[in-house]
């Protein structure tokens, strides 16, 4: 929905109508042109009653966009969207030209590339430093690294990326966040294992939570795996402190278990790696897992069979079964 400030709206007008929309508890983005004042009420707009807010001090007209991609659409944005790289217009009347490698190997063709680039009179560079292939052993690209390869050739030879930052400062903090929003996921994702559930109930549990992500974010799991074959230089406080004291805590529980004969003994530490390895291996590896199976993609009872298929080898070995 979009809200229609009048010419004569106030500041203080403004800030009402948006206070009104975040009270529903929808997010409100202002877009302040020469004339008028637009608000985008981005959300559940079945909560709101554009009625209500037409009779609002400052307001010209509520609208309901029915079309996609509403930021971008012409009823909440009327002009050209043009967006400016270091000086070089994209959008609008202007046509620009984005030349560079598909993918970013190396320091040396990173900057004969640059040098082609800037040859040919093409303004904006271009490199892909991540790169989801068919096979699991091909090249993957080189990630945080070749997006310092691709920074380091741009700059030598003048040339801007073309980047798209999205309210982050630079690549590095965007692929923090989706560092941090990944961890966050299977944090969240995977549960707990706790001591009232009993070593069985407990293992299940965790089994059954670790496949469903794997199935349902396979490329959640490629960025963490990415990250820690490269050496884990963002995630290595993560690793330190949350990650290796999370280990420590289960182990305890897992070693309680052991000790109090509910299960037999094994290695807790080796236990949850076990459980790690074997479920994350359907998303990291999803492409070889298919190929060999002659399959376009999992099937529905895949995660059922899996989780089961999982749960009892592990549960024997424990001697839990």
């Amino acid at each position: 929905m979009i809200i229609v400030m009048n010419n004569s709206a106030t500041d203080e007008e403004i800030d009402f109508v948006v206070s009104r929309i975040k009270e529903k508890g929808l997010d409100a983005s202002i877009s302040k042109g020469t004339e008028k004042t637009v608000i985008g009420a981005v959300g559940d707009e079945r909560l709101l009653d554009p009625k209500l807010l037409d009779n609002l001090p400052g307001v010209e007209q509520a609208l309901r966009i029915v079309k996609p991609y509403k930021i971008v659409a012409r009823e909440w944005h009327p002009e050209d969207t043009v967006i400016n790289i270091n000086g070089h217009p994209i959008g609008g009347k202007n046509i620009q030209v984005i030349s560079g490698p598909c993918s970013v190997e190396t320091p040396d063709q990173m900057k004969n590339a640059a040098e082609g680039v800037k040859a040919a009179g093409v303004k904006l560079m271009r490199g892909g430093a991540f790169k989801p292939r068919t096979s699991p052993y091909s090249f993957q690209g080189t990630g945080f690294e070749g997006l310092e390869m691709f920074r380091e050739a741009a700059d030598n030879a003048g040339l801007p990326k073309a980047n798209v930052l999205y309210y982050f400062k630079n690549k590095e903090n965007i692929y923090h966040a989706v560092l941090e929003q990944t961890l966050n996921m299977w944090d969240e994702g995977i549960g707990d294992i706790l001591p009232e559930d009993g070593p069985k109930l407990a293992i299940e549990k965790f089994i059954r939570a670790k496949v469903t992500m794997s199935f349902n974010n396979p490329k959640a799991s490629k960025i963490y795996a990415m990250e820690i074959i490269q050496g884990a230089q963002h995630l290595k406080d993560f690793a330190r402190t949350y990650l290796r004291q999370w280990i420590r805590e289960k182990a305890k529980v897992f070693q309680h278990w052991i000790d109090n004969g509910e299960m037999h003994e094994v290695d807790p530490v080796n236990l949850i790696f076990l459980i790690w390895s074997s479920t994350q291996h359907y998303a990291d590896f999803d492409t070889q897992i298919l190929t060999i199976m002659n399959r376009a993609d999992y099937e529905n009872d895949d995660i059922e069979q899996v989780t089961n298929f999982l749960t009892d080898i592990i549960l024997r070995g424990c001697k839990l079964k």
